[in-house]
């Protein structure tokens, strides 16, 4: 018994000297950012993932090294099927997230399968999927026809009662909590950052949240990923014939407008080559038209939630010292503001 203790705490000895020299810069910064209790949950992760390894019987591999929110292991169950151990960092309690639930509505359509999950340890065992759709050498346009195609399915199996119980969609958060968090974030980080841009671009992202509030349709609302961007779609294990699946959802229960906006702040070297803000803005309205074609949206919802995320993240970002990149998503925003639609 004593020889089996030493090679377990040896174990985890030798996984904490490797896990502290593979932690993705970017989860350090979130760590930074969330203070101590994301802190102690960092330093905790490999008690953790020795404690799950025996309760679901899983062999926990090496750290990916993309993660920001998280972070993802590769892992082998009993019968060797790979999988991935995604531990979740604690958020704040303002953030609704509700990522287990969200899975489990889509029951693996247009999103990744959950296998088990641990509250207690906001620990989920996921089925393993393939590289992002960043990196799948496809066109903008192509990948945007992708995720929405993914969109779809969600939607689509979570409105089937074979599939997903309307109980299971209405535990999600309610897109109501997530438009009051933004309007609550916008302008406090705005101050906190010594307002790194004008005023009225700020009012005009609460403007387009009130403008979204009084268009409101509950009824019609879905299952909403909350953070789409290319790096959160993944290809497919090839089990079924879904090209590319969903990952890492905050699990939402919203306006479909509101995801499809998301992909207006993302593929910023499209941004980047254009001369001046009056090209950024012509490259914004045509990806907005081409999101509004490939999904069957409105683009007025599009380009407005397009708008508000655009700066948002790119406050965020200035907040988490990625400094460049928030600035120029921040210089998008200034340039989406040019356009009235």
């Amino acid at each position: 018994m004593a020889s089996v203790e030493y090679a377990t705490l040896r174990k985890k000895r030798i996984m904490k000297t490797k896990f502290a020299e593979t932690i993705p810069h970017a989860v350090h910064q979130r760590v930074k950012h969330r203070g101590p209790i994301a802190q102690t949950w960092l330093e905790q992760i490999p008690d953790a993932v020795a404690e799950l390894e025996s309760a679901w019987d899983i062999t926990v591999g090496a750290l990916y090294r993309d993660g920001s929110d998280s972070l993802v292991f590769s892992a082998q169950n009993g019968s060797e099927k790979h999988c991935v151990l995604k531990m979740q960092m604690p958020k704040t309690q303002s953030e609704p997230t509700t990522e287990v639930e969200a899975l489990r509505a889509a029951a693996g359509y247009g999103y990744v399968k959950l296998i088990a999950h641990d509250n207690a340890r906001k620990a989920l065992l996921l089925e393993r999927l393939g590289a992002p759709i960043a990196h799948a050498g496809l066109s903008t346009e192509a990948q945007v026809e992708a995720i929405c195609v993914a969109l779809q399915t969600s939607w689509q199996a979570t409105s089937d009662p074979a599939v997903s119980s309307a109980k299971s969609l209405h535990s999600l958060t309610p897109g109501t909590v997530k438009a009051d968090w933004l309007a609550k974030f916008i302008p406090h980080v705005w101050n906190a950052l010594d307002q790194p841009c004008s005023a009225a671009l700020v009012d005009l992202a609460l403007r387009f949240i009130d403008d979204r509030r009084g268009a409101w349709q509950p009824d019609s609302w879905v299952l909403s990923h909350g953070d789409l961007h290319e790096f959160n779609v993944l290809a497919s294990g090839g089990e079924d014939d879904q090209r590319f699946k969903l990952v890492d959802p905050e699990g939402l229960r919203f306006e479909a407008s509101y995801d499809l906006g998301m992909l207006m702040r993302n593929w910023p070297e499209e941004y980047d080559v254009a001369r001046d803000a009056i090209g950024k803005a012509d490259v914004a309205l045509r990806r907005c038209r081409f999101i509004a074609a490939s999904s069957g949206c409105a683009e007025t919802p599009i380009w407005r939630w397009g708008y508000v995320e655009t700066l948002s993240t790119s406050l965020h970002l200035i907040e988490l010292g990625f400094d460049a990149e928030g600035r120029a998503m921040l210089a998008l925003a200034k340039a989406m503001q040019m356009v009235s639609i």
